[in-house]
């Protein structure tokens, strides 16, 4: 079984972190993982909350069908919980999948 680390920056501009490398800023361990795993920007899902994103990336799932289209869901049989937390994502997650 092959293992993969996903590691996402919240509010990171990847062109702007990459034209800072390439000027010769000090980021070693960014500069590291640039060089030895792959990257990509991910574009924003709307609304363009930080739970909302990454919902969407858990699940692959857009706002209205995830759950989280908001910073925080009312939950049935537990009240109101953060869209962070798993238990407020209505769908399947990747790693449920997997």
């Amino acid at each position: 079984m092959r293992r993969v680390l996903l590691i996402g920056l919240d509010s990171v501009s990847l062109p702007l972190v990459e034209h800072f490398i390439a000027e010769g800023a000090d980021l070693p361990h960014l500069t590291a993982m640039l060089a030895r795993g792959s990257s990509a920007e991910a574009m924003p899902e709307l609304p363009a909350y930080t739970p909302t994103n990454w919902a969407a990336l858990a699940t692959g799932a857009r706002p209205g069908t995830s759950g989280a289209s908001k910073w925080f869901a009312d939950v049935e049989g537990i009240g109101r919980l953060s869209t962070f937390d798993s238990r407020a994502i209505s769908c399947e997650t990747i790693f449920e999948a997997a």
